[in-house]
């Protein structure tokens, strides 16, 4: 979730047992977590008399695509129209807020989502709805 790559992270899980893959252990942590999660933010809600439930869904979606928080506001809006990868090189290229998107060269952006014109468009369309979102806020 804080921008590693897959490959990255599991390296790092597989450092002391080189003969096995981290693809099955990596994705059980994820589904066993996101199992719990609900109930565990259920709990501190009424332990705490708050209601998490915006911060419940960004969670569940840092965890299901594997992304830094500064990303959840666009991955709100795109979805998985966006690999993790893309995700991932649009943190890399400091591409994570509406301005920095909206003001990115259409060259460098068209690079980041892999040459496809109509995601660069989605992108700067999601990027366009997320500033105006913060203006009337």
């Amino acid at each position: 979730m804080a921008g590693r790559g897959r490959q990255e992270v599991e390296r790092i899980l597989m450092q002391f047992d080189r003969n096995q893959a981290a693809a099955g252990p990596l994705n059980g942590v994820v589904n066993r977590t996101l199992d719990l999660l609900p109930t565990v933010i259920r709990v501190a809600e009424v332990l705490h008399d708050t209601d998490l439930s915006e911060r419940e869904s960004q969670l569940i979606l840092r965890l299901q695509v594997g992304l830094p928080a500064a990303l959840v506001p666009l991955a709100t809006d795109l979805g998985t129209e966006l690999s993790r990868a893309q995700y991932l090189a649009l943190n890399r290229a400091g591409l994570t807020t509406p301005v920095a998107i909206k003001s990115a060269d259409p060259d460098h952006l068209l690079t980041v989502v892999d040459a496809d014109e109509e995601l660069r468009q989605r992108v700067l369309d999601a990027a366009e709805q997320l500033a105006e979102l913060e203006q009337a806020a």
